[in-house]
């Protein structure tokens, strides 16, 4: 770096430290506070540190009086440092995590909420991720792991906020609930991410700070990133897939249509079979009930993107499901009937694979 833009700033251009920094600062980052001494040289990071004082000592130039100076307009190469070192503290572990963590986090979110390279904003992402993990497993920074992951949450579904800022926000989310199965780790500890399911769990469409649209969303997020291996996928898939049956169904809202759908095509891809075992009788009861056209309309609705989203996995319910979509077909509802001849359609050109 000294050498590239040694042009620019004569002020750093000083060999000795450029020697050190060029050769053995990655030796002392490694290494972080302890003593490194090569051919009777601290090669510590305070050393490094005493040297880059000295320097500036012999241009005149007080450090402590800089530090007091204001604070300069954050730019794309200022941002981008700030989040590249942050990144780097953050892959330390916390054990070499600052003491206070607002700096840290506030260079990291200016990089979430301004950076407009897509894959220079998700490398923040992953550092966000990881920093929120690494602070759950650990007993220290109780208030700041909460109000971190909490932001980050509310950031993910801020109404007027700019679209990559809140799609950045969305992808940590993503990256953390991957994080979390690969380490065998429960939802649950994460308390701020589980309370958005609140209105989910307890069906009601208020659940503290969050709406039914927003718990929506979330399960939308993290379903999306559940797999196999997640310990909380039954927990989740238990408590959720009747409510968001029901809301695609029922709901006069499309959002909240769209986002529980989506929710159930993220189980279906996760385990198919245990997701349907739980979705039939759910969809069948909906269907059957000739007092309510809408709800009709909605399963139909449902019951065919699932079917043409999984296609062939869908064979071993093809006897549960031919009898409804057949007496579906001439429903007087003339929606319901259409949607239902094109389930038919379906389970027709699957319906060999039944039997294997």
């Amino acid at each position: 770096l000294l050498k590239e833009h040694s042009k620019a700033s004569f002020l750093l251009d000083g060999n000795h430290c450029r020697f050190r920094c060029g050769d053995h600062l990655s030796t002392a980052l490694n290494n972080m506070m302890q003593q490194i001494e090569i051919c009777g040289q601290d090669f510590s990071c305070a050393g490094i540190v005493e040297d880059w004082e000295a320097l500036f000592a012999e241009q005149g130039i007080c450090l402590q009086q800089v530090r007091k100076l204001p604070k300069v307009t954050v730019n794309q190469m200022s941002m981008r440092l700030s989040a590249s070192i942050s990144g780097a503290l953050t892959s330390c572990g916390c054990n070499h995590l600052p003491t206070k963590l607002s700096p840290l986090i506030r260079s990291l979110f200016t990089s979430l909420k301004n950076e407009q390279s897509y894959q220079r904003r998700r490398v923040t992402c992953r550092y966000i991720a990881d920093l929120i993990l690494k602070l759950y497993e650990n007993d220290c920074y109780s208030k700041a792991k909460a109000k971190l992951l909490e932001n980050v949450c509310k950031l993910a579904c801020e109404e007027g906020a700019v679209a990559h800022s809140s799609e950045g926000a969305t992808l940590a989310i993503e990256l953390l609930i991957e994080n979390v199965s690969r380490k065998k780790m429960e939802l649950q500890v994460f308390k701020p991410l589980w309370e958005c399911f609140i209105p989910l769990r307890e069906r009601r469409l208020l659940g503290g700070e969050w709406s039914l649209g927003e718990s929506l969303f979330f399960l939308n997020v993290v379903s999306r990133a559940l797999t196999t291996d997640s310990p909380s996928f039954d927990d989740i898939l238990g408590f959720s897939l009747n409510s968001i049956v029901s809301h695609a169904c029922f709901s006069s809202s499309k959002y909240i249509k769209t986002q529980a759908l989506a929710s159930i095509k993220n189980f279906c891809r996760v385990d198919f079979d245990q997701t349907m075992d739980l979705l039939i009788p759910s969809v069948l009861a909906i269907i059957s009930d000739l007092q309510q056209d809408e709800g009709r309309k909605g399963g139909c609705e449902l019951l065919l993107s699932v079917l043409q989203e999984c296609g062939v996995l869908s064979a071993r319910y093809v006897p549960k499901l031919l009898p409804h979509s057949m007496r579906l077909m001439t429903d007087t509802v003339r929606e319901c009937s259409k949607v239902a001849a094109s389930i038919f359609a379906i389970l027709v050109r699957i319906a060999p694979l039944a039997a294997s």
